[in-house]
């Protein structure tokens, strides 16, 4: 990480990617602050530019590169963030003033000075999948879930500062504290809730996999008013044949009921979801068994990414040729 003084330095941070992401962003603009940094709001203005990077598709891996270009052609000093720095360091250049990794981003202290009235603290850094298409796990590696007591105190300072919704993330919310044994989400979410003030928490993306062992005390714990009734639970395929090659973890029927659970309990509730359409050996059948289950679960929102075999990942040695990705673009 950036250690030395920068007193004067004007810098310009483009995120790419999750919500996470643009969590760490804030932790690392507050870290360029405190050392004498000045944030402008547009990179022509800059003399270093940060780019948090994302590599969990290959469009997203091109768009991150071309941006790199372009500062390069522009003359800005680089400082390089995120998940491509760990897997893919070759194709960042030589010219990166500093490389951040995920690993020493969360090393660093949440931000001090805020405005506006939307929060992100990040509750954990990796995840305990080994899903056959994801580059991500290799980036962010295992689950290391911050303490209760650094996230509710992060959540405090952001409420006093005037924070009126504050985003909990990680690739994996849902598994927060099984690293620790003896704590998990719903602990975690009754804790935040009991904090005084005006606020309301989002929980961001929960696994199936994950949330199955604690689906009971998690909606307890959604109960409360101060939780946001929306939840993203990714599925990924509607074919349990399809989840398997992917070592998902979960069944079709599993993933049904865990949406059973909310919306029998929350009228209100909103659900998001996703699809990859195109896997490795994906039939026409395979397909067909997604857009039913899309069509059962009538999700309010739905993201559909089209296949990307990812470099370091099983899934990209099962023959996917120019034929497949032809037919997983149709499909999405």
């Amino acid at each position: 990480m950036v250690m030395s003084k920068n007193t004067g330095m004007r810098f310009y941070i483009k995120t790419f990617g999750c919500t996470a992401n643009t969590g760490d962003s804030k932790r690392i603009e507050a870290s360029l602050e405190a050392r004498g940094g000045v944030r402008v709001q547009h990179w022509k203005d800059a003399d270093t530019v940060v780019v948090n990077t994302c590599t969990v598709t290959k469009r997203t891996e091109l768009n991150v590169l071309r941006f790199i270009e372009k500062m390069r052609d522009a003359g800005k000093r680089l400082i390089i963030a995120g998940c491509m720095t760990v897997l893919q360091r070759d194709l960042l250049g030589d010219d990166p003033v500093e490389v951040i990794t995920p690993d020493s981003i969360t090393k660093l202290p949440p931000p001090q000075h805020l405005d506006g009235v939307i929060g992100v603290v990040n509750i954990a850094q990796g995840c305990l999948g080994s899903c056959t298409y994801c580059i991500v796990k290799g980036a962010r590696g295992d689950l290391v879930s911050a303490s209760t007591e650094y996230i509710t105190s992060t959540i405090k300072r952001f409420v006093e500062k005037g924070l009126r919704e504050l985003r909990i993330t990680s690739q994996d919310c849902s598994a927060y504290g099984r690293d620790k044994g003896d704590v998990n989400l719903a602990d975690l979410l009754n804790e935040i809730s009991s904090i005084e003030g005006e606020f309301r928490v989002r929980v961001g993306m929960m696994n199936p996999k994950t949330l199955l062992p604690v689906l009971d005390d998690v909606i307890d714990a959604f109960r409360n008013d101060k939780i946001f009734k929306f939840v993203h639970i990714p599925v990924q395929s509607g074919s349990d044949r399809i989840l398997s090659a992917m070592e998902r973890g979960y069944t079709v029927s599993e993933f049904e009921m865990i949406v059973d659970a909310f919306r029998s309990t929350f009228s209100d509730m909103t659900l998001s979801t996703d699809f990859i359409v195109g896997f490795p050996g994906e039939s026409e059948e395979d397909f067909e068994a997604s857009l039913d289950l899309l069509r059962r679960i009538k999700a309010e929102k739905v993201n559909i990414t089209r296949y990307s075999p990812r470099p370091f990942t099983p899934a990209a040695d099962e023959g996917y040729t120019g034929a497949c990705q032809e037919r997983s673009f149709k499909k999405a």
